[in-house]
């Protein structure tokens, strides 16, 4: 299937995400509440990106004909309407120790809708990346069904997840130290983060047509019945 960003056309060079990085306002997430040895856990240092530019050749990808937006007056609705499903599956209470990766030792300070904005505008990945992301996160939820989504793991899962998603869906892709200041995680946190990640679906990030389909309809039927705009 052909390529295609659907309202965002990402930029022609890693040179570009350099000089977005050098003007990107900063937000650092809480320390984790658990990692190996080796892996930094404090404030990132607010240094520019690497020039390097990190490519991966995806297998499935979804054209703009493939499921109709035109429904939704723009980006920012659909990604109101992403950040309402991943509310959907948060619980209130703590969740069990599993999987305590992507566990903050308290929960950050920006709110999930605002996360999700600055990784939508930051990010520089189509707004298929957003849908994948949160079938990512289904995923990980169904072979795992023990882990709960709280707010001390929501941030760092779905920075994650939609990473992974625009490594594996868009031509154009970025260094994890660009990443990683968009979403206020050291490099080294979130190479690990990534492992972690992948580990965890198994590597399972191909999604057929018709359930990538099927899971943006959705999202899209959801804003429109509660009035998003």
């Amino acid at each position: 299937l052909p390529r295609s960003s659907h309202f965002f056309q990402g930029p022609s060079s890693a040179r570009a995400a350099t000089i977005v990085a050098s003007a990107l306002p900063m937000v650092i997430l809480p320390h984790a509440a658990s990692a190996p040895n080796g892996v930094e856990v404090h404030t990132p240092k607010t240094t520019c990106v690497d020039d390097g530019e990190v490519s991966t050749d995806a297998e499935g990808a979804y054209s703009e004909e493939d499921v109709d937006f035109q429904d939704v007056a723009d980006r920012r609705r659909l990604l109101a309407a992403v950040t309402c499903e991943l509310r959907g599956r948060a619980v209130s209470r703590r969740p069990a120790s599993c999987l305590m990766a992507f566990h903050g030792a308290r929960a950050p300070d920006i709110d999930i809708e605002d996360y999700m904005m600055r990784i939508s505008k930051y990010y520089l990945c189509t707004d298929s990346c957003l849908v994948l992301g949160l079938i990512y996160v289904d995923r990980l939820l169904a072979k795992h069904p023990d882990f709960e989504v709280c707010n001390l793991n929501v941030h760092r899962l779905i920075a994650t997840s939609i990473m992974c998603a625009a490594k594996f869906h868009d031509d154009t892709s970025w260094a994890n130290s660009y990443y990683g200041k968009v979403v206020g995680i050291t490099t080294r946190e979130l190479n690990w983060l990534e492992k972690e990640f992948l580990h965890l679906i198994r590597w399972s990030l191909h999604v057929p047509l018709d359930e990538y389909s099927e899971y943006a309809g959705r999202v899209l039927a959801g804003a429109q019945s509660s009035g998003m705009s």
